[in-house]
This record gives C-alpha cells, sequence and structure tokens, in this order.
C-alpha cells in the first residue's frame, strides 16, 4: 500500500546525495538534493548585495569615508599657528638656557653687599674676646723657669743629696772600705805560708820512712846484710 508524502519518516541530516521525483511534462525524473543549490542564486532569495568580502576588507562607506576625512592621524604634527594663544605664551617665555643680570633679581644686589666672599680674612678685633683669650696664652714653643714649675727646686734638691750620697760608676776601694776584707786577706796570706810552691823539690829525709824502705830493699835484693848510709837526694 503506498504511503502519502506526509506519511514519509523525516530525514533530519542531509548529506545532498538525496534523491527527489519530479515530473516533466509527463515524464519522471529524479535529482539529487545538491543540485537544487546550483538553481537558486542570491537574487533569488534577496540578497543581491550580499557577497563573501571579509569585514577587513570591505570598502568604506561615502558617509564613513567623510568622517575620516575630517580627521588627522594618530601620529601628526602641529604648526604653533595651528594652537590658540600659544606664540603669545611662548613670546613671554625666555629661553630654557639663558643668564639673569643681579638688578634682574629684586634685592638681589643688597643681599649680596651685606655677604662676605667665600674665602675672606678677619682680623683679631672682628673676633669677641679673641684678643683677651690670646694674651692669657703662651706661645707653642716657651720655656719655663725652674720656679714655674710647681715643686720643681724641691724634686731637684732631693735629686741632688741623693746623687751627693752615690758614687760614680767607676770608682775604686781602699782594703779598709771592704767590712771584713783585711781580716779575710790575713788568713789567705797565713794560709798561702804553710804552702809550697806548685814546683818545688824535696830531699830525702823529707820523706817519711824513706832511708830505711830503702835499706830493706837492698837486703832484699841481697846485696849485703850491711846497713847502707843512703845520702839526703832531691827529688
Amino acid at each position: 500500500m503506498a504511503m502519502k508524502f506526509s506519511q514519509l519518516p523525516e530525514l533530519v541530516v542531509l548529506t545532498g546525495e538525496e534523491e527527489i521525483p519530479v515530473a516533466i511534462t509527463g515524464s519522471n525524473f529524479k535529482f539529487k538534493v545538491k543540485q537544487v543549490k546550483d538553481l537558486i542564486t542570491k537574487t533569488d532569495v534577496g540578497l543581491g548585495n550580499v557577497d563573501n568580502t571579509a569585514d577587513l576588507n570591505k570598502p568604506i562607506s561615502t558617509l564613513t569615508q567623510g568622517a575620516l576625512n575630517s580627521k588627522a592621524n594618530v601620529n601628526h604634527n602641529h604648526a604653533i599657528v595651528d594652537v590658540t594663544g600659544l606664540q603669545t605664551a611662548l613670546d613671554q617665555k625666555t629661553n630654557i638656557g639663558h643668564g639673569h643680570q643681579v638688578s634682574d633679581v629684586v634685592n638681589l644686589q643688597a643681599d649680596l653687599d651685606a655677604k662676605a666672599n667665600i674665602i675672606h680674612g678677619h682680623q683679631i678685633a672682628d673676633v669677641a674676646n679673641l684678643q683677651t683669650s690670646l694674651d692669657a696664652k703662651a706661645a707653642v714653643i716657651h720655656n719655663h723657669n725652674q720656679a714655674d714649675v710647681t715643686g720643681l727646686v724641691i724634686r731637684l734638691a732631693n735629686v741632688d743629696t741623693s746623687i751627693a750620697g752615690k758614687a760614680n760608676t767607676v770608682h775604686t776601694h781602699v782594703e779598709s772600705d771592704v767590712i771584713g776584707l783585711v781580716d779575710d786577706l790575713a788568713n789567705i796570706n797565713t794560709a798561702i805560708s804553710g804552702k809550697a810552691d806548685t814546683i818545688h823539690n824535696h830531699v830525702s829525709s823529707d820523706i817519711t820512712d824513706f832511708i830505711p824502705k830503702v835499706n830493706q830493699l837492698i837486703v832484699d835484693s841481697g846485696v849485703g846484710a850491711t846497713e847502707v848510709s843512703v845520702p839526703n837526694l832531691e827529688w
């Protein structure tokens, strides 16, 4: 049983490949959906003035161009005469680098006259009480008498007294100046008197038992039993 057109299911997604039947002068034909767009122009749908030009490339309207013509570029310059009152204001100014006479500054000359030069000198009389202070001072290089130094005379007298009681660094003494020296020397002389010289001689009689010892040696040697007299010999 044939279905009515209204009974056909709806095709939600179109690909352009769908076919549509059509009857022309008694004959039946078919065409694809994508072929329909080639048959419809922008004029057919009331869009004859529409094109695909990007916004950036679209031409400026006459009104817009007229408005732009009355504007200046973002980066632009002006002459002095273009700025109202500018020349008059400039005429009342001086150059950045400029000079002035002393008379151009109110009261400057009077202030300067009341000042001294940066490098200047003063008389002693110009400084209050300076002369009085100087009169109470001694010269940097000066001398003093002994009496000017408190206690110096007494101290020097004490030093002289101390010196008077001292002997010279290089000095001599007699025997009597040394306590006990005379007695010590006498003892030394006594001790020396009881001593022989380092180099000295003896006779045979000075040697204890010398002669008996010699006689005993002769006896022991068998020379004879007669006692031999040995003269004194020096050794």
